[in-house]
């Protein structure tokens, strides 16, 4: 499971929904400046989260072939 963590984020999960992102990044003061616009989106943080005695692996991903589609529910 993967938790992003930030503010205005509907635009970032609509396009990962339609797989029209190539990647996301959490903000990285050090990099970048903080965005003025107080409505653009804004990933704080990225957790990958792995449970311990979680759900099989699919085949579709011991394969590495990926289903279309995101759930992300």
């Amino acid at each position: 499971m993967v938790c992003i963590r930030g503010r205005n984020l509907q635009p970032i999960i609509s396009s990962l929904e339609l797989s029209t992102t190539d990647f996301i990044q959490e903000f990285d003061a050090d990099r970048w400046s903080k965005p003025k616009d107080e409505k653009a989106p804004f990933i704080e943080s990225i957790e990958v989260v792995v449970q311990e005695n979680g759900p099989p692996i699919s085949e579709s991903e011991k394969t590495g072939k990926e289903k279309p589609g995101l759930n992300l529910h």
